[in-house]
């Protein structure tokens, strides 16, 4: 391992400075408030699919109006040829995901697999990633179209932008880098970013940035009628480049509010003249993984989602998440976190996420990197494969090669559909206590709970005000129909 040099040292600093700086840790009472501030109207466009989701404040909602909570894992191919489908993940991965009560993936796409060559798509890539959100949505699981980088590209021995996209102006290349160190140790991964964020002309003497505004219209065209997919992620984790040694405690200003913002403002309106109807999801930059707060602004487009991922003290990041949500009025989805080995860690992540009252999707279902990640920073632990709930999707799904321990610790009960507004939900490991309260809404159809037979093995008894029981007795999806003028439901589920 690498020692860390000066620039991770200034990023340790920040993040404590952040910490230290801001007493207020709160979780933030999410009631149903309008958060209208996004140029938004979820009655603009209509869905095309019915299993499209909708916006609406920091909730997303189902076709029938009702608040859906999604929980699931990320799912990527970071080495060539980044389809899903050569990694071993399959239907059974599909089926133990669903059969688990999770129903959501966040699924890479690798900018190097949409456009190797300038101008140029590989249709037969993008459609085999079709399949596997197909594949998904046939097990009831939604999919959030993610393009994904790590350190940049494969030059860097990352995964995400193509060579001919990668500008170093002739600063050296290492043979070897650690994750993430390498964003703050590398001069070179730092003057590619800084190329693609002036828009410096690639070798055709196009953008880097219109080109890749042009491959996402591309993979939105390609995506927009697909059945099961809830929403495009924009870039995964964007770097400032050597804008990151400017950042403060509070954020990172000039490069959120000019060129993070300036991005997502050139990638909105191409992928809406493809897609109309499609919640489009952006991110912070990367350092809000550490602590440090997000001043991306309100941006201008309709159907709008944040993607954020609180690694390091997750009430903190949950908490900048929800003050950003307020500000901008936009939907909330916690699209990756964990990437541990700690069961107690992961048992107070989902706790955190509960209090949170949050969609999440956990890192990962299983991982394997270009690159090295020598463990200790940011938490993480040593080698990419540690971070997945299976090791080796070239293996058998037995013990040895999936850890148990880690999905059951993720897996819980918890509410997948709500006719109304959640006002808290919790579930209790040990006791095996699921509560619930919320206020009813005009949505459609009925309040759906998952209770998985692994805390239930004899049963549950259900004790509930404001609704009715409209399952069958022990059913694995508890059904709630409201009573006509309840003003509030409360639910318990227990062994």
């Amino acid at each position: 391992m690498k020692t860390l040099n000066r620039f991770c040292f200034v990023v340790i600093v920040l993040i404590v400075l952040t910490i230290v700086s801001c007493s207020k840790n709160t979780q933030q009472n999410n009631s149903a408030s309008d958060n209208s501030k996004n140029k938004t109207s979820d009655d603009a466009v209509s869905s095309s699919n019915s299993n499209r989701l909708n916006p609406s404040g920091r909730w997303l909602t189902d076709s029938k109006g009702r608040t859906v909570i999604l929980h699931g894992f990320n799912m990527m191919n970071k080495f060539p040829p980044y389809t899903i489908s050569s990694t071993g993940f399959n239907e059974e991965d599909a089926k133990m995901i669903a059969d688990a009560g999770f129903n959501a993936m966040r699924v890479g796409i690798i900018y190097s697999g949409v456009e190797p060559t300038p101008g140029v798509y590989d249709d037969n890539y993008i459609n085999d990633i079709v399949k596997t959100v197909e594949m998904l949505n046939k097990y009831g699981i939604l999919s959030l179209v993610d393009m994904h980088q790590d350190i940049y590209g494969s030059v860097f021995h990352g995964e995400g932008f193509p060579a001919w996209a990668t500008l170093t102006d002739g600063l050296p290349i290492d043979s070897n880098y650690n994750f993430p160190n390498a964003y703050f140790e590398s001069p070179a991964i730092q003057r590619a970013f800084d190329n693609f964020w002036n828009n410096k002309p690639g070798p055709d003497g196009i953008g880097l940035q219109d080109h890749y505004t042009a491959a996402w219209a591309h993979v939105a065209k390609r995506f927009a009628n697909v059945e099961g997919v809830m929403g495009y992620d924009l870039m995964n984790e964007p770097f400032p480049g050597s804008r990151w040694k400017e950042c403060s405690a509070i954020g990172c200003g000039d490069f959120d509010e000019k060129f993070l913002t300036g991005l997502y403002n050139k990638l909105i309106p191409a992928i809406r003249k493809n897609d109309a109807s499609t919640i489009i999801f952006y991110e912070p930059n990367v350092l809000f993984d550490f602590g440090v707060a997000t001043t991306v602004p309100v941006i201008n487009g309709e159907r709008l989602g944040f993607s954020f991922h609180p690694y390091v003290q997750t009430p903190r990041g949950l908490g900048m998440a929800q003050q950003h949500s307020i500000a901008t009025g936009t939907a909330l989805l916690a699209s990756e976190w964990g990437a541990t080995t700690d069961t107690s860690a992961i048992l107070a992540g989902v706790n955190d996420m509960d209090v949170a009252m949050m969609s999440w999707l956990y890192w990962a279902w299983a991982n394997k990197t270009p690159f090295n990640i020598p463990g200790g920073v940011g938490g993480l632990p040593g080698g990419s494969e540690n971070q997945g709930i299976v090791l080796d999707l070239t293996k058998p799904r037995t013990s040895g090669n999936v850890h148990m321990d880690r999905l059951n610790a993720l897996t819980r009960v918890y509410p997948r559909a709500i006719t109304g507004i959640p006002v808290s939900f919790s579930f209790n490991h040990t006791s095996k206590v699921f509560e619930m309260v919320y206020k009813p809404s005009n949505a459609q159809g009925e309040t759906e709970i998952f209770c998985p037979k692994i805390f239930y093995p004899n049963g549950y008894t259900v004790t509930v005000k404001g609704a009715t029981v409209a399952s069958g007795q022990n059913d694995i999806i508890l059904k709630l129909k409201n009573d006509s003028g309840a003003d509030v439901v409360e639910v318990e589920v227990k062994p």
